[in-house]
C-alpha cells in the first residue's frame, strides 16, 4: 500500500512540476509583453511606454533583461527618450538619480545619438521611501507633456508601476492605445550575446554612489523631519549604495547580463 502511494505521488509530481514550469514561463512572457504599449495622437505623434523592473532585470529567471530594453530602443529608434530620473538632479549635479535600468537607458541613448530627458519627480519626506503615489505620477505626466513638443516618435521608459498611470493620463487628453503588431519582435531584436553596456555607464554609477553619499543625504535631512522616517531614508540610501557597488563590480564591469 505504501509503495502504491509513493508511486501515485511521483506520478502526480511528474505531471504537476512541468505544468507549473510552463505556467510560470507563460506568466513571465505575458508580463513582459504587457509592459510595452503604444499610444497615438491623431496619427501625428507616437508615444511608446516601456515598463521596466529596475534591478530585477539582472534576475535570469525573470526572462526580462536589459537586452530586451536595448532591443526596444533599437527597433523604435525614437526621436526622444524620456527616463525615470529627475532632470533637476542632472541639471544641478550632472548625476542620474534613477534606478540602474534608467542609467543604462540614458547612457545607451546618449552613446547612440538619441535625445534623452528625465521625467521623474519626488521629494524625500515623512513617508516610506520607494514606491509611487498619485502626486508623483501626476508630476511625471506633467513632465512628459512638457517634453513631447514636436517630437513624432517618443519612448517613455519607466518602472512598470508607472506604465498604466501614464497610459491613462495620456488617454484622457486624446491619445489612443494602438495594438503593436509582432510585439515580441520589438523586445527580441538582438540576442543576449550581442548585448553590451555603454562605455559611460560604470562612470555614471560611480557618480550616483557619490551623490547618494553626500548630496542625497543633505536633501533627506532637509526634508525629512520625523526621526523614524529619517532613519528609514538613510538606511535605504545605504542599502542602495551597497547594491549599486555590487552591481557595478559583479555585473556591469564584467559585462554580464545576469547576476
Amino acid at each position: 500500500m505504501k509503495n502504491k502511494t509513493i508511486k501515485r505521488t511521483l506520478m502526480m509530481l511528474s505531471v504537476c512540476i512541468p505544468l507549473v514550469i510552463i505556467i510560470y514561463f507563460i506568466g513571465v512572457y505575458v508580463f513582459k509583453i504587457n509592459n510595452f504599449i503604444l499610444l497615438e495622437l491623431v496619427k501625428s505623434q507616437k508615444v511608446y511606454i516601456l515598463g521596466t523592473t529596475h534591478s530585477e532585470h539582472f534576475n535570469r529567471f525573470s526572462r526580462y533583461s536589459l537586452a530586451n530594453v536595448q532591443s526596444v530602443i533599437n527597433t523604435i529608434n525614437p526621436d526622444l527618450i524620456l527616463i525615470e530620473t529627475r532632470q533637476e538632479t542632472v541639471n544641478n549635479y550632472n548625476v542620474l538619480d534613477g534606478p540602474i535600468d534608467m542609467i543604462y537607458s540614458w547612457t545607451y541613448a546618449v552613446e547612440n545619438g538619441i535625445e534623452v530627458k528625465g521625467i521623474d519627480w519626488w521629494i524625500p519626506g515623512n513617508y516610506n521611501p520607494g514606491g509611487t503615489n498619485e502626486l508623483r505620477d501626476d508630476k511625471i505626466y506633467e513632465n512628459i507633456i512638457s517634453e513631447l513638443k514636436e517630437y513624432k516618435n517618443v519612448l517613455v521608459i519607466c518602472g512598470f508601476s508607472h506604465k498604466n498611470e501614464q497610459r491613462d493620463r495620456l488617454k484622457n487628453i486624446g491619445f489612443i492605445e494602438i495594438k503593436i503588431p509582432n510585439k515580441s519582435c520589438y523586445l527580441n531584436s538582438i540576442s543576449e550575446n550581442e548585448f553590451y553596456y555603454p562605455r559611460t555607464m560604470a562612470n555614471e554609477i560611480e557618480k550616483k554612489i557619490n551623490f547618494l553619499n553626500i548630496e542625497m543625504v543633505k536633501e533627506i535631512k532637509q526634508n525629512v523631519t520625523d526621526n523614524k522616517y529619517l532613519e528609514l531614508w538613510l538606511n535605504q540610501m545605504e542599502r542602495l549604495k551597497n547594491t549599486l557597488q555590487i552591481q557595478l563590480n559583479e555585473i556591469i564591469k564584467p559585462n554580464k547580463l545576469y547576476k
